[in-house]
């Protein structure tokens, strides 16, 4: 899956993103799948009958109160989104609408298909199992929503029956695309055999106590097939192999371990002035401007200690530590100032801080999505490295989220309107073929007018704070040591 985000957040976006053509013609019938006779008497009979399928089709409908007004003055508008997955034994396909994706399997290889802003089709690389090895299967790579007949809670009526387990019902929702804390707001879950288009046929129906209303039924079983998706399997024979380039840029970013620069101006400049640095470690992070900056007062950042012991050396006091604390360094950020110790930074003990300050290393480019990105050249740019394009919209609004894009517009003007246009990758390398600068250029129509944004990383693997590193090393111990 390629979402980031909950396909159920993307139906209210407030900011435009370039629209994906939908596939045409999504069914066709075949007889090279075994068919199955779903025994409709019970649920139970019916669920039992499909244990095990692998080919069928799912089509959903969800229907959701949308509060398109205000807090204090709501008015609720109902949405309704009405989508398809088909599996077959080597291909899936959903048509979710903007969104369309599926999987297949050739040479030996799973690979993820899409359609690019040209409504074409093109497939990713080779997804590997955690021991490296490649999947197998399809659907070793996707949510089956076939719930196992031993969830069934059956009462007076044969027909329907409950689902109350948790694993069930998360399975249901990770079909759906929609996002873990869903399960806090489901009100109901069942299965029931009912009736589609004329014909008895297995249902899936989660209610939520937000007024959304999802609804799943099964069908075609053995028959199942989506044209479009098959034609264009004829013509490739495995997965795709992505540049070595945008492979080193993925294992730099992933390392947790870079810095980015602060410039002066959001907007593009062949010789930017910096005032301030973003420290980007797996243990801490730091956000610091240079004086005269206006932004100096502001510069914080935060250290994670779960679970650790401080102790001082001089004088024997000891405090115990669990979660993410607070520090400053000096105006130059050449030396550690202080490190809070009071209380954690946050309310939890969380410490992580990867997901605390959503590092880059989060951004949904860097999971099999390379395929959006095609090489560009453009000569108003004075920066050397190997430079690459995508209009992927998912991309873009994922970028626009985990970059903290907004804010940085917020800190100069009001948005009126935002449009994401596209974004460049440009990374350098060194003579040695190591990963040096990533440079992401953003353009985006802002309030009417073309705006080209820059964000600067480097010292990819290199990155550290040493008065910090020397503090940790002296103060810092594991409680259980």
């Amino acid at each position: 899956m390629r979402k980031s985000l909950s396909k159920s957040f993307f139906l209210g976006l407030t900011l435009a993103c370039v629209p994906l053509v939908g596939c045409k013609d999504n069914s066709s019938s075949s007889g090279s799948e075994i068919q199955i006779d779903v025994d409709y008497s019970s649920v139970k009979s019916a669920v039992e009958s499909i244990q095990g399928a692998n080919n069928f089709t799912v089509s959903t409908k969800i229907v959701e109160k949308m509060n398109v007004g205000t807090a204090d003055n709501p008015v609720y508008q109902e949405i309704n989104t009405s989508f398809h997955n088909y599996y077959t034994s080597n291909y899936s396909w959903c048509d979710y609408p903007d969104d369309e994706e599926g999987y297949a399997q050739k040479g030996g290889e799973v690979f993820r298909l899409n359609l690019n802003s040209d409504g074409d089709f093109i497939h990713s690389d080779a997804y590997l199992d955690e021991d490296g090895n490649n999947l197998t299967s399809i659907y070793d790579a996707v949510y089956n929503p076939i719930p196992d007949i031993s969830v069934l809670n059956v009462g007076d009526d044969p027909l329907v029956a409950s689902i109350t387990n948790k694993s069930a019902r998360l399975n249901y929702i990770h079909f759906l695309e929609f996002g873990d804390t869903f399960l806090t707001t489901v009100t109901s879950f069942k299965a029931s055999v009912g009736e589609s288009e004329g014909e008895k046929a297995l249902l899936l129906t989660m209610e939520s106590s937000d007024g959304t209303t999802i609804t799943s039924t099964f069908s075609d079983f053995g028959t199942t097939a989506v044209k479009d998706v098959q034609t264009y399997l004829d013509g490739v024979d495995k997965a795709a192999v992505y540049d070595d380039i945008l492979l080193k840029v993925a294992d730099g970013f992933k390392g947790n371990n870079f810095t980015r620069d602060i410039n002066e101006l959001l907007t593009y400049e062949d010789d930017p002035a910096i005032i301030g640095k973003e420290f980007y470690h797996p243990d801490y992070w730091y956000g610091g401007y240079y004086p005269p900056s206006l932004g100096a007062i502001q510069s914080t950042g935060y250290v994670s200690l779960p679970e650790k012991t401080y102790i001082d050396p001089e004088t024997g006091k000891s405090a115990e530590l669990d979660g993410a604390y607070m520090f400053r360094l000096t105006e130059n950020m050449d030396d550690l100032y202080a490190v809070y110790l009071t209380a954690p930074a946050f309310t939890t003990n969380i410490s992580n801080m990867v997901d605390i300050m959503n590092y880059p290393s989060k951004m949904m480019m860097w999971e099999h999505n390379f395929q959006f990105f095609e090489p560009y050249q453009d000569p108003n740019f004075k920066l050397d490295g190997d430079m690459y394009i995508t209009y992927d919209p998912l991309i873009m609004r994922d970028f626009y989220e985990i970059a903290q894009v907004e804010n940085s517009i917020l800190a100069s003007t009001s948005i009126l309107s935002c449009l994401l246009v596209d974004l460049i990758l440009v990374a350098d390398t060194n003579a040695a073929g190591n990963l040096e600068t990533v440079n992401f250029l953003f353009d985006i129509l802002l309030n009417g007018s073309n705006v080209t944004l820059q964000f600067t990383y480097h010292d990819f693997g290199t990155t550290t704070i040493p008065s910090l590193d020397q503090w940790l090393q002296t103060y810092i111990h594991d409680s259980n040591a």
